[in-house]
């Protein structure tokens, strides 16, 4: 047996990526379980795998007579979302199941949005999104990352699926060698925030975090924003002047080094 991930093709780190990284890991360190990643040579879930001596197989996603002769019957691939490309996989050898990892991606996971444009509703494209998740809820082939996001997609089908929910597997081996530091003396409370620069719904929540620490005119804040670019993040907090409110940006940080400066 084997696990498939398909349309890793995204340069920066994300939640998927991470999600995907933890997963392959920890399949291949407890089960000596090998994986096969589908995408783009330059996915940063590549990058990230050999910098760590994860061993795995890679397959451009472009590829489709490899990606077929590739696959057994006990294979297992894993689809954390739809994406361009998928149809190409049509022919997988394996088994198939939907980790949903953010509701949107799963409810909207058909993206007919023709009559979206014309009439604002997805009467279609919902139509076959809740017969998608219906049809591998029956199969057992759709899970859930935590609760939150399995009640939304059984609110959109209106039934309960009971979902399994499984959690991402995070090894905090490393955290044993981390010293927790005394905050008691701080004059300034220390606030960490992790999100990508490129979207901007992931920047917003920091403007609103600064208006709402500039009110406690007592205390004074720093606030450790943990990014792959600050331009975006600085050019969205332009106008946001707090004076007990300070931002440091840290780029390029993530797995054990990012959990390390944070402590």
């Amino acid at each position: 047996m084997r696990l498939f991930f398909p349309g890793f093709i995204y340069e920066k780190i994300g939640g998927a990526e991470n999600m995907a990284f933890e997963l392959i890991r920890a399949a291949h360190k407890h089960h000596n379980i090998s994986s096969v990643i589908i995408g783009s040579p330059r996915s940063f879930l590549l990058k990230r795998l050999s910098e760590n001596l994860v061993p795995f197989k890679f397959l451009r996603q472009d590829d489709e007579s490899q990606l077929v002769a590739s696959s057994d019957a006990d294979d297992l691939m894993i689809n954390f979302n739809n994406f361009d490309g998928l149809d190409k996989l049509k022919n997988f050898r394996g088994r198939n199941l939907i980790w949903g990892i953010l509701a949107p991606t799963i409810v909207n996971w058909n993206r007919f949005g023709f009559e979206a444009k014309i009439t604002g509703k997805k009467i279609i494209g919902d139509y076959f999104s809740k017969r998608l998740i219906y049809s591998m809820s029956k199969k057992n082939s759709i899970v859930s990352m935590d609760g939150d996001t399995s009640d939304v997609i059984t609110a959109f089908v209106r039934r309960d699926l009971n979902l399994p929910i499984i959690p991402v597997p995070v090894d905090v081996g490393d955290l044993h060698c981390i010293n927790k530091k005394s905050t008691r003396s701080r004059k300034k409370l220390q606030i960490s925030y992790i999100g990508r620069s490129d979207e901007l719904w992931k920047i917003k929540p920091v403007k609103k975090i600064v208006r709402d620490l500039a009110k406690l005119l007592h205390r004074k804040f720093v606030i450790n924003i943990y990014t792959d670019q600050a331009e975006p993040y600085i050019a969205e907090l332009n106008n946001e002047y707090a004076t007990n409110v300070h931002c440091v940006y840290h780029t390029g940080f993530y797995g054990t080094r990012l959990r390390s400066h944070i402590n």
